[in-house]
C-alpha cells in the first residue's frame, strides 16, 4: 500500500503504530523539563560484527528517523531522550536529510 499523504506516513511514526516518542533539545537534557520539542521517530539499532583480527567484535548503532515537518533540524551535539525510557544520547555526525528533502536520518551516542 503506497504511502499517499502526511496522515498515512504520520501513522508510521505514531507509538501506539511502530513510532518511538522522543525529547529534543539543542542543550542538555537533564530532566524531562529540558525538552524543547517531543515527536514521533523511527528507530533503528541494528547490530553488526565488525572483523578484528581473528576475531569479530558485536557493534551497535542507533539511528533515528523522522519527517522534517513534524521536528526542528537537528543539529550535531543536540540531545535526544527516548520519552518511554529516560535513555539519553547526543546526535553525533551530520543529520542527513533524504533527497526528497522530507526525513531526516540522525545517528545518535548513548550519553553514559
Amino acid at each position: 500500500m503506497p504511502i499517499e499523504s502526511a496522515e498515512d506516513l504520520a501513522a508510521f511514526f505514531n507509538p501506539e503504530e511502530f513510532g518511538e516518542v522522543v525529547g529534543y533539545s539543542s542543550g542538555g537534557i537533564y530532566s524531562i523539563d529540558d525538552v524543547e520539542h517531543s515527536f514521533g521517530v523511527l528507530w533503528d539499532r541494528p547490530t553488526d560484527e565488525l572483523p578484528v583480527g581473528s576475531t569479530r567484535v558485536p557493534v551497535e548503532t542507533n539511528m533515528i528517523r523522522f519527517p522534517a515537518a513534524t521536528a526542528p533540524v537537528p543539529e550535531t551535539g543536540a540531545e535526544i531522550v527516548v520519552v518511554r525510557t529516560g535513555e539519553r544520547f547526543t546526535i553525533i555526525g551530520e543529520p542527513q536529510l533524504n533527497r526528497t528533502g522530507d526525513m531526516w536520518a540522525c545517528e545518535l551516542a548513548p550519553i553514559a
